[in-house]
């Protein structure tokens, strides 16, 4: 949330998440991150992920974040011409 949802001149998000992440590391908490609604695509380098179900029977807790992968064409915002918009 705070990546996407504070503007970048509000926050050096970058470095708050990322130190956040190492921490949560340091303290056992595994990131399994798939793409394109597929588990079995780690991010952190596994060769073979877990399956959905291996989560589930293998973990106290799964958390199922999505969102889009790509950005919508706003063509029918007034204003979307202006420069920096």
């Amino acid at each position: 949330l705070m990546m996407y949802g504070v503007p970048n001149m509000k926050a050096d998000k970058t470095d708050v998440v990322q130190r956040r992440v190492e921490i949560m590391r340091q303290e056992g908490v595994s990131f399994v991150c798939g793409r394109a609604g597929n588990i079995a695509s780690a991010c952190d380098g596994d060769a073979e992920a877990p399956t959905a179900q291996q989560l589930l029977d293998d973990t106290s807790a799964v958390l199922l974040a999505v969102g889009s992968t790509r950005g919508r064409d706003m063509q029918n915002v007034a204003g979307r011409e202006l420069q920096g918009v």
